[in-house]
């Protein structure tokens, strides 16, 4: 068995442990196998806390709505009457027709470099290998 993972007890899921954070384990719970017979995640603990019992987090757990190695739900969203969970959503680049700084923004120096057309240009061939 890896030292550095652990399975946690409630939720059947392996949780990846900095060694710092096993050895203060080890301590709490006398030897390396109490913990591992006795190891209950952060995540999960938390979870009852929040009022769910073992086997509502051991089912949320077999159902995959909870990430491994972090345990926290994952984000629900609403469609119709169902719910469904998602990842969270990743943040897009502006369109292409919307700049990505206003005029008024830009140094009026910068501005003139961008527009004067005789202005040295970097391209491929000046880059060093």
């Amino acid at each position: 068995m890896a030292k550095n993972k652990l399975k946690c007890n409630v939720t059947g899921l392996w949780y990846g442990v900095s060694a710092a954070r096993r050895d203060k384990l080890i301590q709490k719970f006398g030897s390396f196998e109490s913990l591992v017979e006795g190891y209950v995640s952060r995540d999960a603990v938390r979870l009852q806390k929040d009022g769910k019992s073992a086997d509502e987090i051991r089912a949320m757990a077999e159902a995959g709505e909870l990430n491994s190695n972090t345990a926290a739900p994952k984000r629900a969203t609403t469609i119709g009457d169902e719910v469904k969970a998602s990842k969270p959503a990743k943040v897009s680049a502006p369109e292409k027709d919307e700049p990505a700084v206003e005029d008024e923004d830009i140094d009026p120096d910068v501005k003139a470099f961008l527009e004067d057309d005789s202005a040295p240009r970097a391209d491929a061939s000046d880059k060093a290998v």
